[in-house]
């Protein structure tokens, strides 16, 4: 097995993993999570809060959506790390076809070292994935995982300083598009 390989496994792995969790197939009580309540941080009324993640229908093209995401994320101090185009890797390993579906791996350094300061372990959730997605009605969302969950999934109050700082980054983001 070659990287890239290995690389699509993880992803379909992650992925086989969020579904499982979406579809209640793993129980709330299985996951080794803190009880409270994530933090909140005022985000403008156009981001959608889906709990674990946060998303923004935009008004552009799935291919202007993506430069205007890579824009917003240097802008906002991000830099993409990966890139997995899920589209063309479904298509080529599974010879199935998805609406155009990119996740751009991004990371905000100086938050990403306050984040492994107080957490050794948080590279398990890094980075933060943006999500460029075409969806069924053929409009185009963008979305986040929500980082005011990573204080509730690692059970490690000392990251909410930092959660909300990487939710308003993350926020401003998804705003500019």
């Amino acid at each position: 097995m070659n990287f890239t390989d290995s690389r699509l496994s993880l992803a379909v792995l992650l992925l086989s993993c969020a579904l499982l969790i979406g579809a209640g197939v793993v129980l709330a009580e299985d996951l080794p999570v803190s009880t409270d309540a994530p933090a909140k941080v005022a985000l403008p009324d156009s981001i959608e809060n889906g709990g674990y993640y946060l998303s923004v229908t935009v008004e552009t093209d799935f291919a202007t959506t993506v430069e205007n995401t890579r824009a917003a994320l240097e802008g906002e101090g991000f830099g993409v790390l990966t890139e997995i185009d899920l589209t063309a890797k479904l298509a080529e390993k599974l010879r199935t076809e998805i609406p155009p579906y990119l996740i751009l791996g991004a990371c905000h350094p100086p938050l990403a070292h306050a984040v492994y300061v107080d957490e050794g372990w948080i590279g398990a959730m890094m980075p933060c994935n943006f999500v460029i997605r075409e969806m069924a009605d053929g409009t185009v969302a963008v979305a986040v995982k929500n980082p005011l969950m990573l204080p509730v999934a690692t059970g490690n109050p000392e990251l909410e300083v930092a959660a909300r700082e990487l939710t308003a980054a993350a926020g401003r983001v998804l705003e500019a598009l």
